[in-house]
C-alpha cells in the first residue's frame, strides 16, 4: 500500500519546493541609496585597511616619528582623514611614540654627533622642540663625548674641525681648541 502524500494547507509538495526555492534565491530588495551608503562605507573601510597595512609594514622595519609616518602615508596617496585615523590608532596601540623615537634617535646619533646636530636632526624629522630637548638632556654630557672621541682620534686640528662639523658646541670644544693651539705653538 502506498502512503498518501501529506501536504500543508492544501499545497502539493512540488508547489512547496518551488516556493521555498524562490524565497531562498531571491535577493532582498535594497534601495539604491542604501546600496550607495554601504558601498561608500566599504570603500572607506578598504582605504583605512590599506593605510593601516602601509603603516604596519613601515613600522615593522623601524621605528618612525608621527610626522615621518604621516609623510609616508601621504606619498602613498592616503587621504588626510584616513591618515589621521591611522595615526591615532597607531599611537593608541603604542606603535608610534615621538618621545620614544626621539630618545632612540638621539642615543644613536650621540655616538658621533653633538647636541646641536642631534636637535637639528630631530626637528627635521618632525619632533617638537620640547621632546627633542628632553631627549638630548637625557644623553651623556657633550664634554664627555668630546673627550671619548678625542681619545679615539687624537688631538689635532683635523679632529677639532670634524667635531665642530658634527654639531659639538663651542663650549665643549674649548679645551680641545686650547690643546691644539698650545701644540701648534711648541
Amino acid at each position: 500500500m502506498v502512503a498518501p502524500e501529506v501536504t500543508t494547507l492544501g499545497e502539493s509538495p512540488r508547489e512547496l519546493t518551488k516556493a521555498a526555492t524562490a524565497t531562498s534565491t531571491a535577493r532582498p530588495k535594497v534601495r539604491p541609496i542604501a546600496r550607495r551608503r554601504r558601498a561608500r562605507a566599504l570603500a572607506r573601510a578598504l582605504r583605512r585597511e590599506r593605510a593601516e597595512g602601509l603603516a604596519l609594514r613601515a613600522l615593522a622595519r623601524r621605528d618612525e616619528s608621527r610626522h615621518a609616518l604621516s609623510t609616508r602615508l601621504a606619498r602613498a596617496g592616503v587621504s588626510p582623514d584616513t591618515r589621521r585615523e591611522v595615526l591615532v590608532r597607531a599611537a593608541d596601540a603604542g606603535l608610534v611614540d615621538d618621545t620614544r623615537y626621539a630618545a632612540a634617535r638621539a642615543l644613536f646619533l650621540s655616538e658621533r654627533s653633538g647636541d646641536l646636530l642631534i636637535l637639528d636632526d630631530l626637528r627635521r624629522r618632525g619632533i617638537d622642540e620640547s621632546r627633542a630637548r628632553l631627549a638630548v638632556e637625557a644623553l651623556e654630557p657633550e664634554s664627555a663625548r668630546v673627550a671619548r672621541l678625542v681619545a679615539a682620534r687624537g688631538v689635532s686640528a683635523k679632529t677639532l674641525r670634524r667635531l665642530a662639523a658634527r654639531g659639538f658646541s663651542e663650549e665643549s670644544l674649548e679645551a680641545l681648541v686650547a690643546e691644539v693651539e698650545t701644540g701648534a705653538l711648541r
